[in-house]
Formats: structure tokens, C-alpha cells, sequence
């Protein structure tokens, strides 16, 4: 059997139904994008005859401040606290 013998009866309107769909995405991608322009800002300007005469002061140089050294940390004295003896005073509960 020949494959030109063969009729597909949907070949057609499937067709069709494809041409349609892909011109609507484009009308859609088209006319959504083309909305969204932003009008253009406004802009004022002044317009002078002479520079002004007035100069500007340079400005000052920027303050440094002097680093602070840290201070010398103290010795570290040991605390006059009575601590417990480190053996183990436990009693073993027998019955």
C-alpha cells in the first residue's frame, strides 16, 4: 500500500487550527509589547547668557583623624575564689 493512497480525513482542519493558533500568539506578543511603551519624560533647562562670576572655594582637604592605639591590657590576676578538690567524693550506693 502507497502512503499518497491513504486519506487523512483531520489532516485539513488540524492544519488550519495550527495556523490560527500561531497567528494569535503573534498578534498577542506583537500588541502586548507595542502597549507597554512609556511616554517620554519632560526635561527642564536653564538657558544662560554668562557663566556666573561668583568662583567656588576649592574644597577643604578632608579631616584625618588620629588613629587611637588600644591601651595596654592589664595582667590577669587570679580570682580569690575557694575551689572545691577535684577527687571524686561520690559514694557507691550498694544494696
Amino acid at each position: 500500500m502507497s502512503a499518497t493512497l491513504s486519506y487523512e480525513p483531520y489532516r485539513l482542519p488540524a492544519g488550519m487550527l495550527a495556523l490560527v493558533v500561531h497567528g494569535a500568539f503573534f498578534a498577542l506578543l506583537y500588541f502586548g509589547f507595542t502597549w507597554q511603551t512609556r511616554p517620554a519624560e519632560t526635561m527642564s533647562v536653564e538657558l544662560w547668557q554668562n557663566l556666573p562670576e561668583d568662583e567656588v572655594a576649592p574644597p577643604a582637604p578632608p579631616v584625618i583623624a588620629q588613629a587611637v592605639q588600644p591601651a595596654q591590657p592589664e595582667k590577669l590576676v587570679k580570682p580569690d575564689i575557694a575551689l572545691p578538690d577535684k577527687k571524686d567524693n561520690r559514694k557507691v550506693a550498694t544494696r
